[in-house]
């Protein structure tokens, strides 16, 4: 990329000419220069020096065409190296902090078995902070949760999930005491649960930012509800000890219970399983790459590793809800 872009960069990320040009390695003169030299070439001003330094209109539309001048030259040494070299280089891949924990093992080893001469880095955040290092080429993949909608990015659908109940048995039972009324739950539970029914039981939930609590939080509100959170943490391996002590219910995707699977042998209260009724929110999970982005081989090889890993991890979660009776659906109702 032409140097008077790249300060330019510099210069609209630090918001500071003195910061940008250490950076740089220059002098404050010379990056000044620089951006100068590309003012007058494009006949605009760039930045407002006072009352302190800030994008213009026209500086704003720059930092979008030079963002993407940027990925592209990225891409283009890539691409070149990807094709002089093979199935080799890194792959920068971005996954949410559970679906992270349950896939990258699985996805790692077949990656690995594909490109035995590649690399692999993972940043495990929230869907909504993977988007904008995407776009920033800091990423060339990412496993979204119904990522918002952008133009540039290229997306592959590889699921759509729906949320589920873990409750305790024995809250249920306090819920729906006697056989009689207990069983005649169970069976009513099969069908989905509607939280309205059970609306008081206290849940542990993750942050704001999780699409699974921004979920619950909005069905609690549309129903005039008040959602009794007492306990809110991002880590959904700490959801299941929470709910094993009989205290707590949570709510989870799918994928999700498959640390419910790893944690089976787990001391504490049996847990139970259920689908949900009425909260609207579904959940898309796709990879998406860069629109502009070059085609790589080993970016390509990680993404069919990464959904053949989400397959396996689905199959291997509905082998295990149906041979320990944890899961209570139309389709399989174990004897009471």
């Amino acid at each position: 990329m032409m140097t008077g872009f790249k300060m330019f960069m510099l210069a609209a990320e630090e918001m500071n000419f003195s910061r940008a040009a250490e950076r740089a390695f220059v002098t404050q003169q010379c990056l000044s220069d620089h951006i100068k030299k590309l003012e007058d070439s494009y006949g605009v001003k760039f930045f407002h020096r006072k009352p302190k330094l800030s994008l213009t209109p026209e500086g704003e539309a720059m930092l979008r065409y030079v963002s993407r001048l940027q990925v592209l030259d990225e891409g283009i040494q890539k691409e070149l190296s990807d094709l002089n070299a093979g199935i080799k280089g890194t792959v920068r891949a971005g996954l949410g902090m559970t679906r992270g924990e349950i896939l990258i093992p699985i996805a790692a080893e077949k990656f690995r078995e594909k490109a035995p001469n590649a690399d692999l880095q993972v940043t495990l955040a929230d869907t909504r902070d993977l988007e904008p290092l995407l776009l920033s080429g800091e990423l060339d993949i990412f496993l979204g949760v119904s990522a918002e909608e952008n133009i540039m990015f290229k997306r592959r659908k590889v699921q759509t999930e729906n949320l589920y109940l873990i409750i305790p048995e024995n809250m249920l039972r306090e819920y729906f005491p006697g056989n009689e009324s207990y069983g005649s739950c169970l069976r009513i539970f099969a069908g989905g649960v509607d939280l309205k029914v059970i609306h008081d039981i206290p849940f542990v939930l993750g942050h704001e930012g999780s699409r699974t609590t921004f979920g619950v939080r909005q069905y609690y509100r549309r129903n005039g509800l008040e959602l009794n959170m007492p306990v809110c943490i991002s880590d959904f391996r700490i959801h299941l000890k929470l709910c094993r002590t009989g205290k707590y219910a949570t709510v989870a995707p799918y994928m999700h219970l498959y640390q419910l699977m790893e944690s089976s042998n787990d001391e504490g209260e049996k847990l139970l399983v259920f689908p949900l009724l009425n909260i609207e929110k579904k959940y898309d999970i796709e990879i998406i790459t860069h629109r502009d982005a070059p085609k790589l081989k080993v970016v390509d090889e990680f993404s069919r590793a990464l959904e053949n890993a989400c397959r396996e991890c689905c199959q291997n979660i509905d082998d295990f809800l149906q041979a320990s009776q944890l899961c209570y659906t139309r389709n399989f109702f174990p004897e009471l």
